[in-house]
C-alpha cells in the first residue's frame, strides 16, 4: 500500500519582527478633548500612552452658567448630548485647557438640566434636572471630590414638576427652588430642600393670578426674603414680581409685568450696591425685552435700557434669557439670546454709574450663537460662558472674554465633528491595522469608524455613520471584511447589520433587524455586544429583545450567503436580556450571560450546543457571585472559562468569575473594592504572558477605574494603572494585544511537521540565537486560539524537534506556531503550519479479488473531489472516474464491465488532502 502523503507546510529564513507585549485600548470618557482615548499600555513597564483623544459628546447648554469652585475648574451642565443625549455634568479647567464630562445623566437619576449648579455649606454641588426620576424631574447632588451623583428628591407632579432654574442656599442653609410646572395649578410651586436631613418641603402653589411658570432661580434679598420671577401669570399673563419670606412662609406677588415694562422674564435677580434689584425680560419694552431695575423698599419697578428698532435694539441685542452678574469693576455684564449683527445675540456690559450700554461682542455662528444663560467672573478676572448652538456642529460652545483686553475666545465646542466616545473595544485585522467605532462625532453626528496602524502610528476616519448608534466592537471574518451592529433608537428604530471592507473601503448594510415596534419581532432586535467568529466560520451574536418570547435570541449570519438565522429565544424563566459577547469554547459549545432572568432575576450564565440547539443554565447570578454581566467572557489558556459582573460581590463592585467546563466547577476569584478597582464592563484579554488583563469603569485612586492584571497560576490580582482623566476615563471595553516592531536577534530558517501515526514532528532550524532564551511550541483546533504545549530551552544548536504526542481519534487537523523569547521578554511568532491526521487508510476496496463491480469505501474529513484511477502494473491507464465526496463515509462504485483480463492491477485514489493506492485483482 502506497503511503498517505501528508500536507506540509515549511516557511524558510522566516525573520519576522520583534513582538513586546504591546496592550492597545480604550476609554469611554477622558483625555484632552473629554470624549474618550486610544491609549498604549506597556505591562512590562506600566506605561500607558494616549494615542488619540476624541472628543466629547455633551450639548446644548441651556439657561445655565458656570460654577468656579476652590480647585480652579469651572463646572456646568448640559441639557442634551452625553451616552444617553440626556445631558451632562462637566468641568472645564481654565489653565489646562482640560474639559471632562464628570457624568453622564439617564432617565432614572434625572434628565436634561437647564438650570446651574451651586455650591452648598457642605463642599457639595446641587442642581435639579428637569426630566426623568418618576418622569417630573429631581433634585440632585454631585460631589466633585468623588464625582458621586445622587439623587435627592424625585418629582411627583403634586409636590411640582419640570425645574428649569436653579437653587440657592439661604441664610438658614435650606436650599430654595421652583417648579415651572405641577402642583395644584399645574404651573409650579416654591419649595424648600434640606440638605441636612433631606427633607423636601412645597412651600407655595402657583395659580396663575399670583405667577405663574417660573423658569429662573430665587436670590436672597438684603433683607432676607427670597425673590424671584415667574414667565407667565399675574394680571396680564406677562409673569410676575414675587416676594417669599422664608421666617413667616408668608408669598406676596409684588409687581405685574404688562408688556410695557416688560414680559416673559427667564432670569433671575442680581442686587446692586444701591439695593436695588436688577433683572432682565425676554419679550416687552419696546419689544426685544429691556433691562430693568426693582426697588424692594418702595416695590418700584423702573426701565433701564430697552432692545428695540427705535435705538438699533436689535443690533445692539434682543432677548435677553438669563441674568446679569456685576463684575470687579463694579458694572453688570450680560448676553442676549438673539440681535446684534448676525442676529445670534450678543455680550454687554452696562455701567450703573453713568446708565451707559456697551455692546462687546456680536456672536456669529462658527464661534458660537445664541447664549442662554449667564456669565461668571473667575479668578483669573476674565468672563467665562456658554453658548446654547453654534461651533462646529451647532451644539454650543464655552467661550471666555477678557475684559483688560476685550479678546472673546472660543475655549471648547460641544459634540464637535470630531470622533467621540469610544465604542467597546477594537479589533486587529490581517492588515495589521487597529480598527474602532465611536458613537457620536463624525460628520452626521453618529459616529465614524477609524483605524490605527501602530506601525506608523498613524490614526485615520474612514466612514462617518449616517444613523443609529454602533455596539460592540467590530469583528473580522473569513472574506476579510469587518462586521458590526448598529442598535436602533428613538430617530432611527431599525438596527442592523453592516460590513466594511478595509481593501477598499467599501461599506454595506448587510440585514436589518425586526422593527422593536412591530407585535412580533421574532427574529431579533437591538443587538448587544458583538460578533463572533464559530469554528464553521459563521458569524454569532445576540440580540436583548425580540424573538419567540420578546426576551432575545442568538442568531447567526454566514458572512459567505448573508443569511441570517435564529437559533434560541431566551425566556424569563432561563434568562433574559442577553449582555456583552459569546465565545465558543474548545468543546464547541457557546457561553454568555443574560443581564435578567433566573431564579433572582439578576441574569444567568449559560452555555448553547449548537449542534443540538441544547441551551443550560449553569449558574443564576445573586448579590454574592455577582450581579448584571455586561461584557464577555474568555476561554484561558487553563481550560477555563472567565468573565465579570458589573455589581454584586463581597464589596458590591462586582467579581470576576471563572467555569471550569470539565467539571462545571464555577468559582469567584476577585472580588472589587473600589481602591483597587470597581464595576468592570468590559471584557478580559489573556495576553502572552498568560496573564488576564481588564479595566474597571470606575473605583481606583481617582474614581475614573483602573488597569489590573490577574494571573491565573498564581491567583494574584494586581491593579496596574490607574485612569486620572487626562490620559482616559471610565473604560468600559476590552484590550488586544498587537506586538511591537523590531529585530529580534534570532533567525528562523525552517519550521516544519509532518504527521508520524501517533504524534506529530515538529522541527525548525534556525540561525544566530544571540540573547534568545527559550523557544515555546503552541498548538490550536482551530488557528486562533492558541495554547502552549511545551517550552524547550535554547541549547546553541540549529536544529530542533519535538514529538507531539496525538490521542484524538479519527481525521484531525492541527495548528502549530513556535514563539521565540529572549532574554528581555520580547517575543516573536513565526507563521502557522497545519499538520492534518487520518485513518492509516482512507480507502477500502470489496470485494477483492472482484469479479465486475469494485466498491470503494472512502472516508473523507469534509467536502472534497476525488479522483480514482485503475491502472495496469506498467502504469498505463484503463479507467478513470471523478466523483464528489461528502464529510464522513462515501460509496463509490467502480464498474469495469468485462473488459480486465484476471490478473492484479493498481488502484489509486486522489484526493486534495492526500493520495492512496491499494492493489485489486481480477478475478473470474
Amino acid at each position: 500500500m502506497k503511503k498517505i502523503l501528508i500536507s506540509i507546510f515549511p516557511f524558510l529564513a522566516c525573520m519576522l519582527s520583534i513582538q513586546a507585549q504591546t496592550l492597545y485600548g480604550t476609554t469611554l470618557n477622558g483625555g484632552t478633548d473629554g470624549g474618550g482615548t486610544l491609549n498604549k499600555f506597556m505591562p512590562a513597564t506600566n506605561e500607558l500612552t494616549v494615542l488619540n483623544s476624541f472628543a466629547v459628546s455633551a450639548a446644548n447648554p441651556m439657561y445655565t452658567n458656570l460654577i468656579q469652585l476652590s480647585d480652579g475648574k469651572l463646572y456646568g451642565m448640559t441639557s442634551a448630548g452625553g451616552s444617553n443625549s440626556s445631558g451632562t455634568i462637566f468641568s472645564y479647567d481654565p489653565s489646562t485647557f482640560h474639559f471632562t464630562i464628570l457624568k453622564h445623566l439617564v432617565y432614572s437619576i434625572g434628565t436634561n438640566p437647564t438650570g446651574s449648579l451651586i455650591m452648598a455649606s457642605d463642599g457639595k454641588l446641587y442642581g435639579l434636572a428637569s426630566g426623568g426620576g418618576k418622569g417630573n424631574g429631581v433634585i440632585f447632588s454631585f460631589d466633585p471630590s468623588s464625582n458621586s451623583y445622587t439623587v435627592l428628591k424625585s418629582f411627583t407632579g403634586a409636590d411640582g414638576k419640570t425645574p428649569l432654574g436653579s437653587l440657592v442656599q439661604a441664610s438658614d442653609g435650606k436650599l430654595y427652588g421652583l417648579t415651572s410646572e405641577g402642583g395644584t395649578g399645574n404651573v409650579g410651586v416654591v419649595f424648600s430642600f434640606d440638605p441636612f436631613n433631606l427633607t423636601y418641603t412645597k412651600l407655595e402653589d402657583l395659580n396663575g393670578t399670583n405667577g405663574g411658570n417660573p423658569s429662573g432661580n430665587l436670590l436672597q434679598g438684603t433683607d432676607g426674603k427670597l425673590y424671584g420671577m415667574t414667565v407667565n401669570g399675574g394680571s396680564t399673563g406677562n409673569g410676575v414680581i414675587f416676594s417669599f419670606d422664608p421666617t413667616t412662609s408668608v408669598y406676596t406677588k409684588v409687581i405685574d409685568f404688562n408688556n410695557p415694562n416688560g414680559a416673559d422674564p427667564y432670569g433671575s435677580f442680581i442686587q446692586g450696591s444701591d439695593g436695588k434689584l436688577y433683572g432682565t425680560t425676554k419679550n416687552g419694552g419696546l419689544g426685544f425685552g429691556n433691562i430693568f431695575s426693582f426697588d424692594p423698599s418702595t416695590s418700584a419697578l423702573a426701565n433701564v435700557k430697552s432692545f428695540d428698532n427705535s435705538n438699533n435694539g436689535p443690533a445692539e441685542g434682543a432677548f435677553p434669557t438669563g441674568s446679569l452678574i456685576k463684575a470687579s469693576d463694579g458694572k453688570f455684564y450680560g448676553l442676549t439670546s438673539g440681535g446684534g449683527a448676525t442676529g445670534n445675540g450678543v455680550a454687554f456690559s452696562y455701567d450703573l454709574s453713568n446708565s451707559t450700554y456697551t455692546k462687546l461682542r456680536d456672536f456669529d455662528g462658527p464661534t458660537g450663537a445664541h447664549p442662554g444663560g449667564s456669565l461668571i467672573q473667575a479668578t483669573d478676572g476674565k468672563l467665562y460662558g456658554l453658548t446654547f448652538d453654534g461651533a462646529g456642529m451647532d451644539f454650543g460652545a464655552v467661550f471666555s472674554y477678557d475684559l483688560s483686553a476685550s479678546t472673546y475666545t472660543k475655549l471648547k465646542e460641544f459634540a464637535t465633528g470630531r470622533a467621540g466616545s469610544i465604542s467597546t473595544g477594537l479589533v486587529k485585522a490581517t492588515d495589521g491595522k487597529i480598527y474602532g467605532t465611536t458613537r457620536y462625532g463624525g460628520t452626521n453626528g453618529q459616529g465614524v469608524l477609524f483605524s490605527f496602524d501602530p506601525s506608523s502610528s498613524t490614526y485615520g476616519e474612514l466612514l462617518s455613520f449616517t444613523r443609529g448608534q454602533v455596539t460592540g466592537s467590530l469583528t473580522q471574518a473569513a472574506n476579510g471584511k469587518l462586521y458590526g451592529m448598529v442598535s436602533g433608537g428613538e430617530r432611527f428604530p431599525y438596527a442592523f447589520i453592516f460590513s466594511f471592507d478595509p481593501s477598499n473601503s467599501t461599506y454595506s448594510e448587510v440585514r436589518q433587524f425586526d422593527d422593536p415596534n412591530s407585535t412580533d419581532p421574532t427574529d431579533g432586535t437591538y443587538p448587544v455586544g458583538n460578533f463572533i467568529k464559530g469554528g464553521d466560520g459563521k458569524l454569532y451574536a445576540m440580540t436583548n429583545q425580540g424573538g419567540n418570547h420578546g426576551d432575545g435570541v442568538i442568531f447567526s449570519l454566514d458572512p459567505s450567503s448573508s443569511v441570517y438565522t435564529m437559533l434560541y429565544s431566551f425566556d424569563e424563566a432561563t434568562g433574559f436580556s442577553p449582555q456583552g459577547s459569546l465565545v465558543q469554547a474548545t468543546n464547541g459549545k457557546f457561553y454568555g450571560m443574560t443581564g435578567f432572568g433566573g431564579s433572582h432575576n439578576m441574569g444567568v450564565f449559560f452555555s448553547f450546543d449548537p449542534s443540538s440547539s441544547a441551551y443550560v443554565n449553569l449558574m443564576d447570578f445573586d448579590s454574592t457571585n455577582g450581579l448584571y454581566p455586561s461584557g464577555g467572557l474568555i476561554q484561558a489558556t487553563d481550560g477555563k472559562l472567565y468573565g465579570m459582573t458589573s455589581s454584586g460581590g463581597s464589596n458590591f463592585f462586582g467579581n470576576i468569575f471563572s467555569y471550569d467546563p470539565s467539571s462545571s466547577v464555577i468559582t469567584t476569584v476577585k472580588s472589587f473594592n473600589y481602591a483597587d478597582g470597581a464595576n468592570p464592563y468590559g471584557v478580559l484579554l489573556q495576553a502572552s504572558d498568560e496573564k488576564l488583563y481588564g479595566t474597571t469603569s470606575e473605583g481606583g485612586i481617582n474614581g475614573n477605574g483602573v488597569i489590573f492584571s490577574y494571573d491565573p497560576t498564581s491567583s494574584t490580582y494586581t491593579k496596574l494603572i490607574d485612569y486620572n482623566d487626562f490620559n482616559g476615563a471610565n473604560p468600559a471595553g476590552a484590550f488586544i494585544e498587537v506586538p511591537e516592531g523590531g529585530p529580534l536577534p534570532v533567525t528562523l530558517l525552517s519550521f516544519t511537521g509532518k504527521n508520524n501515526g501517533s504524534n506529530n514532528q515538529l522541527s525548525w532550524k534556525v540561525a544566530n540565537e544571540l540573547n534568545i532564551r527559550y523557544y515555546e511550541l503552541q498548538r490550536s483546533s482551530d488557528g486562533q486560539n492558541f495554547k502552549r504545549i511545551t517550552q524547550i530551552n535554547v541549547t546553541g544548536n540549529s536544529a530542533y524537534a519535538y514529538y507531539d504526542p496525538i490521542t484524538a481519534a479519527g481525521n484531525s487537523l492541527y495548528y502549530y506556531r513556535l514563539k521565540s523569547v529572549d532574554k528581555d521578554g520580547n517575543f516573536k511568532f513565526s507563521e502557522v503550519i497545519k499538520i492534518r491526521k487520518y485513518h492509516s487508510g482512507f480507502a477500502i476496496v470489496s470485494p477483492n479479488p472482484f469479479t465486475n463491480r469494485l466498491v470503494v469505501n472512502v472516508e473523507s474529513f469534509g467536502q472534497d473531489n476525488a479522483t480514482f484511477i485503475l491502472t495496469d502494473l506498467s502504469g498505463k491507464q484503463l479507467y478513470k472516474k471523478n466523483s464528489f465526496l461528502s464529510p464522513g463515509s462515501n460509496v463509490v462504485e467502480i464498474n469495469e464491465t468485462g473488459r480486465l483480463s484476471k490478473g492484479t492491477y493498481l488502484l489509486t485514489i486522489i484526493a486534495s488532502q492526500q493520495t492512496q493506492s491499494i492493489k485489486v485483482i481480477k478475478g473470474n
